[in-house]
């Protein structure tokens, strides 16, 4: 494996940590199951408000669901992706 192959695979491997940190956001597993638990999120907007600081808006849940399921697939899909092309390398 040569240096640059190598830094690929950080780079992946690296990634590939961050999605599944974030993926944990969503949904969990208690003890050995393979089950997966919902952690029921719910989305919250913070932005800059006209005060100089920061707002915070929750989402509707109907809207927060919709969105987390997007984002869920979405990080999914990307892990699948990664761990494909680590092993690639």
């Amino acid at each position: 494996m040569n240096n640059q192959t190598l830094q690929t695979a950080n780079k992946i491997n690296k990634d590939l940590n961050e999605f599944e940190r974030a993926l944990e956001c969503f949904e969990t597993t208690i003890g050995d199951s393979e089950e997966k638990h919902s952690t029921s999120p719910k989305l919250i907007i913070d932005f800059d408000d006209f005060d100089d600081g920061r707002t915070q808006i929750a989402l509707p849940m109907n809207l927060s669901d919709h969105m987390i399921g997007i984002l869920k697939q979405n990080i999914i899909e990307n892990i699948e992706r990664m761990k494909k092309e680590f092993e690639e390398l």
